[in-house]
């Protein structure tokens, strides 16, 4: 049976499938490739840990959101494993010297999975009719309606970044506001995979656009409008064909390629635009960064490229910094009895502009003093322990673990509310959604920040669901 919608596109009913036969078939692959060696416990705990991940938070017809959140931390806690394996020593001979890699390991993974827990407890059962919902509003409208929505979100996002420092009080609000064009750009995706128009010009030029935009930065962020793109096309797709599973999985190749090629350049290219100051301030114009970001690409040799390998895995693992707190903590610092987590969850409601002496938080500063210094004092970077060191730090491991389920109680109650929320809308709810919580679930980071962040985001996304765009482009939310 089909579904027709008031412009005659014709959309297939949605049939449910079940993503495990290809966790399983996946992960005994890189089992069979990278488990077996000196870390083998290590690497079965990741498989298993993977596999329940992707049995509780895959939902066909819905953005795989929480599968993201749950999915990126665990290659971050897993990639030291299956590095070590692939160069044939204990995991213990990283890098981070002295540190508990094993302990953190395991912890980080048991962390994760009690995230994925929390967020499917939290979630409940699934709406048949809420893609098919999505679908008819995505439908409703031409790809030039949706071109004109994404370019106002972007007109939006210029003025709000560049007003965001010239009112300190209110900087991180319009950050917020500014980050709402990941919405516009979702539903402008949703749309072109909707109607089945992938291609479209105006799809890829706002492609184009925003990976170009990512490029050109000082953190070469380009892999956010992969992620999106992969979101909408999922939850836009009635049913996964194994065409589509393949397609993902060569833009995952895309985006690993792009990560490992910009380690490799990263360095001389972050001195170049910063002018050699060690800052994090762009001081080079667009077209002069972008031509010494091509020199240096093209300059890429196998070894350069080997090496940036190496050094991508390495960033990539994020367990090592857990590590190094292991050996502090509670040996050295005690447990800090949920300081750490209330400064978290008090900080977004004494917003500067009321409380311009609440203290700025460093996570440079904060690594360093449980790490003993491990972090050094990088100026053009920021370090953080990351979310599950901190709720360690905190409460224990037990504690830990805990923590890590009610964060994910709340990641799934927000995915819940935005997605069947009748303000939202379930097109928009989505969009909502992943503007606010694809890139909560990275190990590097604080949760002091992501759950700022998810406040003032919340807080920008009801009142554009509230009142503008029931003025402006009410077919959105209906």
């Amino acid at each position: 049976m089909r579904i027709q919608s008031r412009y005659g596109h014709s959309m297939p009913r949605q049939r449910r499938t079940s993503a495990t036969p290809l966790a399983v078939l996946g992960g005994g692959a890189l089992f069979l490739a990278a488990g077996i060696g000196a870390n083998m416990e290590l690497a079965a705990l990741s498989i298993a840990v993977f596999i329940a991940g992707v049995m509780m938070l895959w939902r066909q017809g819905e953005p795989p959101l929480l599968l993201v959140v749950f999915a990126y931390p665990w290659v971050q806690a897993s990639v030291p494993t299956f590095s070590a394996n692939l160069r044939g020593v204990d995991i213990n001979a990283s890098s981070f010297v002295g540190a508990e890699m094993v302990w953190a390991t395991i912890l980080s993974l048991l962390a994760v999975l009690a995230l994925a827990i929390g967020a499917r407890a939290a979630i409940g059962s699934g709406a048949p009719n809420i893609s098919a919902a999505a679908r008819q509003t995505a439908l409703s409208r031409s790809m030039s309606a949706w071109g004109v929505l994404y370019v106002a979100g972007v007109i939006l996002s210029f003025v709000a970044t560049g007003s965001a420092w010239v009112v300190p009080g209110l900087t991180q609000v319009l950050l917020a506001v500014a980050g709402t064009k990941w919405i516009f750009f979702f539903l402008l995706a949703f749309a072109a995979f909707a109607q089945r128009r992938p291609a479209h010009p105006i799809f890829l030029a706002a492609f184009a656009f925003e990976l170009a935009l990512g490029i050109g930065g000082f953190f070469s962020d380009f892999k956010t409008v992969f992620i999106f793109v992969a979101l909408a096309a999922f939850a836009a797709n009635v049913r996964v064909s194994t065409g589509g599973w393949i397609g993902g999985a060569m833009l995952a190749v895309v985006v690993v390629l792009l990560g490992i090629t910009w380690t490799a350049v990263k360095p001389e290219y972050r001195t170049f635009v910063s002018s050699g100051t060690g800052s994090q301030l762009v001081t080079i114009d667009y077209s002069t960064r972008m031509t010494k970001l091509l020199d240096l690409v093209q300059a890429l040799g196998p070894k350069e490229f080997g090496e940036g390998f190496e050094n991508f895995l390495d960033r990539l693992g994020y367990v090592g910094f857990f590590g190094l707190t292991l050996t502090t903590v509670p040996h050295i610092i005690p447990h800090e009895g949920g300081a750490l987590l209330w400064d978290s969850v008090s900080r977004p409601f004494m917003p500067r502009l009321f409380f311009p002496n609440k203290p700025v938080v460093d996570d440079t500063v904060r690594t360093n003093f449980y790490t003993a210094g491990a972090a050094g004092n990088s100026e053009a970077t920021s370090i953080s322990l990351g979310w599950a060191a901190e709720m360690y730090i905190d409460f224990g491991a037990l504690g830990m673990l805990a923590a890590s389920l009610l964060i994910g109680v709340l990641y799934g109650r927000i995915y819940r509310v935005l997605l069947f929320s009748g303000l939202t809308g379930p097109l928009f709810g989505m969009a909502a959604a992943c503007s606010v919580l694809a890139l909560v679930g990275q190990l590097e980071s604080s949760f002091t920040k992501i759950f700022g962040g998810i406040v003032v985001q919340l807080l920008v996304i009801w009142v554009f669901a509230k009142f503008v765009l029931p003025r402006f482009f009410p077919w959105v939310v209906r």
